[in-house]
Formats: structure tokens, C-alpha cells, sequence
């Protein structure tokens, strides 16, 4: 009898444990299988569990994985680069304001816990994490956070045009002056904007030619996401908008979204750039006010955007169409996911093409969560063996 027990106890624990089984992992292995579309916002979860992994005690992060073909999994290496988390602390925090989750909400105060203890010794660290303490001042308007922005700020109104562009600063300037008002750092972004308008800083080497012969340089992206937008953003300047749609309808960038994903060494970042400006665009277009800290990762959404909008001078659609082109064609080539395993399936976002040996960061996963999720009740097509659907 006592066998006889055991032998049903153990059954009745089976039993359940398949149960369980069955309701968290069939249901996404069967949409795996099935290809079942995938929102923004279940992209941006599935990425998170990538960034939960490099995420350290102390609130730092492990900043390089190598990936090869012969290894079970992705490895942390020595990173040669500053340790820029602001893009990966974002993520965190805008998941947290998006799902009301508070695992997001620890996880990104633990990050700004490091960040501002850093910061004290050592003032790059501010610099590394602008847009997040921006956002974090923003949203509380704790002085820590403000004081941790201007340790940087006499450094960019002194920088030289090139290092300007060069390290974001276009950005950084228009946040310094949502947070302070003040008009020196206008100035100095408008004066790079039109130095920029004026030919004094180089658009780069020749990076390909449209069919109808317009050439982009391997610069454009980067001027248009760090100079031209926040410039219009904040004066309102309409010559540095249209030198940005003038671009976009020029670069005809969906058909040449391998050339943006590989040009300039710089890999997924040319894509990310522009997906984020086309976001921007499209609620330009929609008639939203543009200050930076509407843009550069809203909270909201762009199809609800799209919806409030009447008889727009710009096609707010057009753009959009263009950033979900390029949302799509990022799953596809970039996700190590169950969907489409690369190589070890963690769902971080890879680097560049090569299938042998690859690189991910947590800075360009973090990136890509909080675009995901400025169209996170969009669908997406799952990714299939590299494949575009």
C-alpha cells in the first residue's frame, strides 16, 4: 500500500509539474513555432532578460559579450570603450513606466545608485549617462540629478565643432537647456547647427549612391540624430526640420537598410539613429510640440499619436512606415531569440552580420528596448533563420 502511494504522490507531482510546464513554456514555444506576431512592448520584456544577465550587484553591468559559433554561450570580455550605461538604465526605467513593474524600477535605481556614486569621483561618468539622468531629473526634479548634469556642462559649451558632433553634445546641450533655461546652451547648439548648415564640419566619406544619385555620407545619421533635431526641437528653427526630412527623402532608406545597418564600422547604431529620428518625425508631423523632453523616447506611443492627428503638413504615416521598416529589419538580423537562434539565444541584440563570431552589448540592446517600446502595441514578424519574413 505505502508503494502503491508513493507511486501516486510521485504521479500527482509529475502531473503538475507538466501543468506548469504547459502553461509558462508551451504557449511561446507554440508561438515560436507558429510564428505568432510579437508586440513592441513583448520585444522589449524579452530583451530585458538579456540585460538582466549583465547587470552586476553594485548597479554596474558587464559592458562586452563575444559570441561564437563554438562556445554554448555568449562570454563577458574586457570592453576597450567608456562605460556608457545611460542607454541600458533608460531601458529599465522606461519599462518600469510603461508596465508598472517595480523589478524595472529597483533595477534602474540600483544602476543610478552606481552612476551618481561614480560620478562624484569621476565626472566622465555623468557624461556616460546623460540622457538617464535627464530623464531622472525630469520626472523628480531631485537636484542630485541636475548637479550630476551641469559637472559636464562648461565642458560642452567649450568643446571645438568636431568634438561637438562628435560625442552627442548637440543632445546633451538641448537637455542642459530644458533643465536650466538657460540660453548659452542654445546658443551654443544653434551655432553648431548652422555650422554645420554652413559646410564647417565634414559629412564623412562617401557611404553609397541612391539610384537617382544622391550621395550619403557617412556622418549624415549622426549629424541629423545628435545636431539637426534637438536644434529644431528647442528653437523651433524650421531650416535645420527640413534639412532633416530633406535627408530622408533623399536616402530613400528602406531600400538601403543593410548599407545604414553595416556603414562606418558603426554597425547597428546607424539603424538605431535613424529609427529613433523617424519617431521623432512622425510626431512632428502630427502636430505634438517637440522640446527634448518629449522626444528623444517619449512615453507616448506613436500610433496613439497618429491617431490624434488631423490633415498633416507632413504624411505622419510615411515616417512611421519607414521606423517599422527599420524595427523589423533589426529583428530579423540582430536578435539572438528563440525565434531565430544566432547563437546562444539570450535575446541580446548582435552587433553586426557575421554568423561565426559576433559581438553584443548591453548598450545597444538597452537602446533598442525603448524603441520597441515607443510602438509597443505594434506587431511585429517574428524572426526566422535570418531570414526577413
Amino acid at each position: 500500500m505505502m508503494k502503491k502511494n508513493i507511486i501516486l504522490a510521485a504521479s500527482a507531482v509529475f502531473a503538475i509539474a507538466l501543468m506548469y510546464y504547459a502553461a509558462v513554456y508551451l504557449p511561446e514555444f507554440i508561438g515560436v513555432k507558429a510564428g505568432k506576431r510579437l508586440t513592441g512592448l513583448e520585444i522589449a520584456k524579452k530583451t530585458a532578460l538579456f540585460l538582466d544577465k549583465t547587470l552586476k550587484p553594485d548597479g554596474s553591468f558587464e559592458l562586452l559579450y563575444e559570441c561564437t559559433k563554438n562556445d554554448s554561450a555568449c562570454k563577458a570580455i574586457e570592453s576597450s570603450g567608456p562605460p556608457h550605461t545611460g542607454q541600458i538604465l533608460r531601458a529599465y526605467y522606461h519599462l518600469w513606466k510603461t508596465t508598472s513593474d517595480p523589478k524595472y524600477k529597483e533595477k534602474a535605481d540600483r544602476a543610478m545608485g552606481f552612476v551618481l556614486d561614480a560620478c562624484e569621483k569621476n565626472s566622465d561618468y555623468c557624461e556616460w549617462n546623460y540622457f538617464a539622468l535627464h530623464d531622472f531629473y525630469m520626472d523628480f526634479k531631485d537636484d542630485r540629478f541636475k548637479k550630476a548634469m551641469l559637472k559636464s556642462a562648461d565642458k560642452f559649451l567649450n568643446e571645438s565643432l568636431e568634438n561637438t558632433v562628435n560625442n552627442n553634445n548637440g543632445i546633451k546641450l538641448a537637455a542642459l537647456y530644458h533643465v536650466t533655461g538657460e540660453k548659452k546652451y542654445l546658443d551654443k547648439l544653434d551655432k553648431t547647427a548652422k555650422d554645420i548648415l554652413d559646410g564647417k564640419f565634414s559629412r564623412g566619406l562617401e557611404f553609397f549612391v541612391t539610384s537617382d544619385y544622391y550621395v550619403v555620407r557617412n556622418n549624415d545619421i549622426h549629424i541629423i540624430w545628435s545636431v539637426y533635431l534637438p536644434a529644431y526641437a528647442e528653437t523651433q528653427n524650421v531650416i535645420y526640420l527640413n534639412a532633416v526630412k530633406d535627408f530622408f527623402e533623399k536616402s530613400h532608406i528602406t531600400e538601403h537598410l543593410g548599407k545604414f545597418d553595416s556603414g562606418a564600422g558603426l554597425g547597428i547604431g546607424n539603424l538605431a539613429k535613424a529609427w529613433e529620428v523617424l519617431l521623432d518625425l512622425t510626431e512632428i508631423a502630427q502636430g505634438r510640440n517637440p522640446h527634448y523632453g518629449d522626444l528623444q523616447g517619449s512615453m507616448r506611443t506613436v500610433p496613439e499619436a497618429l491617431a490624434s492627428h488631423d490633415e498633416p503638413d507632413d504624411d505622419p504615416e510615411v515616417f512611421y512606415a519607414q521606423a517599422k521598416a527599420i524595427g523589423q529589419h533589426i529583428l530579423n538580423e540582430r536578435w539572438d531569440s528563440q525565434y531565430n537562434r544566432q547563437f546562444n539565444a539570450d535575446y541580446g541584440f548582435l552587433h553586426a552580420a557575421n554568423k561565426s563570431k559576433n559581438n553584443k552589448s548591453p548598450f545597444y540592446s538597452g537602446w533598442l528596448i525603448q524603441l520597441y517600446l515607443r510602438m509597443l502595441d505594434d506587431s511585429f514578424e517574428p524572426p526566422t533563420d535570418g531570414q526577413s519574413p
